[in-house]
């Protein structure tokens, strides 16, 4: 599969389904914005058949070069005669040839006529679900019965439910949505009153090495002499110089502070399938030419 980047803006490129490159938080399409947007083209490629097949009157004349060259095949055009019925007739244009031949100039339009009654229809706001109507702007909760209008107000839809057809993990992934949450053990507050509490022990070994002595001052310099033998000196020492290097981490280690969590199982839970039932009204077919009126006298 090949990534194209479509980038956010215009704001019709919202995240699509299965997301972006950089962003992969969509859990469904249809029901989105962007995701109307698609409906709406199905909508209109089956609306466009059946407009096709509507137009059952072809009618055809030829008009000045200069009118003719204006139009395209996306034109509709109005032909005013009185052998018509109700005196006009109103359909797509479906070909227009320009020609010259010995200097005089002409156009020839065809148009496809729908048969039809020209009705338009108006949206469906359906019953609120949550609050009475006014109580939020229309969007903020479900309408029962609601139905939108698609293609030039001729057919309505209905809107399809925001219902994700996955396992509830949306990305990118919180340790909340994987996790049993976690358990911590051991505190800060608890680690530093250990530690605090084993300085007492360096202040104790402090204490013993200089039990027992008897300072004097030689000059302006204050000599101590402990009243320790060598031997116990040089092991009080020995002690002072292992507790410095030992001391706090040995304590940290043994108050240490944890955080542990279960990890839940995220692979081969897809991949997901899901269905949209969408309804919709009948389409209205515009009325190109009335074939009960009388044609104009």
């Amino acid at each position: 599969m090949r990534w194209i980047n479509l980038g956010k803006t215009p704001a019709t490129l919202a995240i699509p389904i299965g997301g972006a490159p950089d962003d992969v938080r969509a859990r469904n399409f249809f029901p989105t914005a962007r995701g109307r947007m698609a409906i709406e083209y199905l909508l209109c490629k089956a609306r466009a058949r059946l407009r096709y097949r509507a137009r059952a009157v072809n009618v055809s004349w030829t008009a000045a070069f200069e009118q003719v060259e204006q139009l395209s095949g996306r034109m509709n055009a109005t032909l005013f005669d009185p052998r018509f019925p109700d005196g006009a007739v109103t359909g797509k244009v479906t070909t227009y040839t320009l020609e010259m031949d010995d200097g005089k100039e002409r156009g020839t339009v065809e148009i496809g006529v729908s048969v039809g009654y020209g009705f338009s229809v108006a949206p469906i706001t359906g019953e609120p679900e949550y609050a009475q109507e006014g109580y939020a702007q229309l969007g903020w909760q479900r309408y029962d019965g609601r139905m939108d209008v698609a293609g030039s107000n001729d057919v309505l839809y209905s809107m399809p439910n925001n219902t994700p057809f996955d396992d509830g993990l949306q990305f990118p992934l919180r340790w909340q949505d994987v996790s049993d949450g976690g358990k911590q053990s051991g505190t800060l507050a608890a680690q530093k009153a250990a530690i605090e509490e084993s300085f007492k022990v360096a202040q104790m070994l402090q204490y013993i090495q200089s039990w027992g002595g008897e300072s004097y001052q030689k000059g302006n310099t204050v000599n101590h002499i402990a009243g320790l033998s060598p031997d116990q000196a040089w092991h009080l020492e020995q002690e002072q110089m292992s507790l410095a290097q030992l001391n706090t981490p040995a304590v940290m280690r043994a108050n240490g502070i944890s955080w542990t969590c279960l990890l839940k199982p995220c692979a081969g839970n897809g991949p997901f399938e899901g269905a949209y039932f969408i309804e919709t009204s009948t389409l209205e077919v515009p009325q190109g030419i009335n074939l009960a009126a009388p044609s104009s006298p």
